[in-house]
């Protein structure tokens, strides 16, 4: 007698399903990222972040970093890459307004051609992820991560969105990392330095700063502020008061006055949400409930973590999620890449069994799915007659929504789990 044939999968678990599916996104990005570059779209539209930090590198070497925040000198250059299809009217115009200090390794790097050194930035970034997220939960006597949950991280946006774009998000991940290690070891000094690694983006310190005021980590604060002093210092040398004085003015063009390239449609905050609700409704309607959202996040989370935390790691580990989701969705400028800052945190709790499971795999899968409908939607779109651009900053709602609405979902959890000190 025959025995009835198996479908394929008939027998896999949820779990593996989700595994299924973690895999399916890694091989739809591997083959999207070697498309573009195989296409020639280096700096047009795979890379431009990188390609605006080697073009700040060459503008370093050759003209002095002062000349790094002169956008004139900064744009002819990265205009000089861009590849013959892309359009110089709205490419090759990126900002790049980081201290001194940090466009160092760039001028390196800039000793190369673009595409061999975009390949070996993102190697590295890749390799530093992997070697550190390995190593960091096993620091805090739990079991390394395994392999179904590592490709999970990677299935996930923040972390292809830094690999894709060159951004350097992952040395912000390694900061906030050492800094929950340092926290949970009880050295506060060296806590403050490694928060110090979040110069590389100040907003992110906009509720951490407040909140250790209010436990008067003075301590950890020191160290903040010998970091930072260090770094300025640093850059002082590099360009002198009126190079900073540029820099400060760039700071402004690109963050407060709402410049071209901040790409506020594909933001995971609560601006990126007024952006899109100011398309329908009345601005200052929408902008009055994305301004209250944000409000509302910050004052939950000055409320919640005013005390000081339960020394244990978990409780450490909560209470640094909770401050770094919330940070990410109520900072101005908040991309989806920044949001790797949350992942020491997550792995932690994640393996020592406090992280629901659901929550980290809503984290990671739903704004990945949407980020592939993303890729999709715009030619689909071009076909049809639903708008009239089909490259509307609206096609990129979805999956920012998602990555807004999944953080907002971790950080609903933090604030319901103990970690005030008794």
């Amino acid at each position: 007698m025959d025995r009835p044939k198996r479908l394929p999968f008939h027998n896999l678990t949820a779990e593996n399903w989700l595994n299924l599916a973690a895999v399916g996104v890694l091989a739809f990005y591997t083959i999207y990222f070697v498309f573009e570059l195989v296409l020639g779209r280096l700096c047009g539209q795979v890379g431009v972040d990188y390609c605006a930090y080697w073009s700040a590198g060459r503008v370093a070497t050759a003209y002095g970093h002062q000349s790094v925040y002169d956008t004139q000198v900064l744009y002819q250059v990265e205009r000089s890459i861009l590849p013959a299809q892309a359009d110089p009217a709205t490419n090759g115009k990126i900002l790049v307004p980081y201290l001194p200090l940090f466009i160092l390794p760039f001028q390196f790097l800039a000793l190369i051609p673009p595409l061999p050194g975009f390949v070996a930035w993102i190697s590295i970034n890749l390799a530093l992820f992997l070697l550190y997220m390995r190593n960091f939960t096993r620091r805090g006597n739990l079991r390394a991560l395994p392999l179904p949950t590592m490709l999970m991280i990677l299935a996930s946006p923040p972390v292809f969105e830094n690999l894709w774009s060159g951004q350097l998000s992952v040395w912000l991940m390694l900061c906030a990392g050492e800094f929950l290690r340092a926290l949970v070891d009880r050295k506060p000094l060296r806590a403050g330095l490694w928060l110090g690694g979040f110069m590389l983006k100040p907003q992110l310190l906009v509720l951490v700063v407040p909140i250790l005021l209010l436990h008067r980590s003075f301590r950890v604060l020191a160290g903040l502020a010998i970091c930072s002093l260090l770094v300025g210092l640093s850059s002082l040398a590099l360009v002198g008061p009126e190079g900073l004085h540029r820099m400060l003015a760039m700071w402004w063009q690109a963050y407060a006055a709402g410049q071209a390239n901040s790409s506020i449609e594909g933001m995971m905050n609560f601006r990126m949400l007024g952006f899109h609700m100011a398309a329908v409704l009345t601005p200052w309607i929408a902008w009055g409930l994305a301004a209250t959202g944000m409000l509302a996040v910050a004052a939950l989370a000055m409320q919640r973590w005013r005390r000081p935390f339960d020394p244990a790691q978990t409780a450490v580990g909560a209470a640094m999620l909770g401050i770094l989701a919330a940070t990410t969705m109520t900072a101005w400028h908040s991309h989806i890449h920044m949001a790797v800052v949350l992942l020491p945190s997550m792995m932690l709790l994640y393996q020592a069994g406090a992280l629901p499971v659901r929550a980290f795999h809503c984290w990671v899968l739903a704004p990945a799915v949407l980020f592939i409908l993303t890729v999709f939607l715009p030619p689909a779109l071009a076909r049809l007659p639903l708008v009239s651009d089909p490259r509307a900053p609206v096609v990129y709602l979805p999956m920012a929504a998602a990555q807004l609405i999944a953080t907002l979902h971790l950080f609903r959890w933090s604030l319901r789990y103990p970690t005030r000190r008794t």
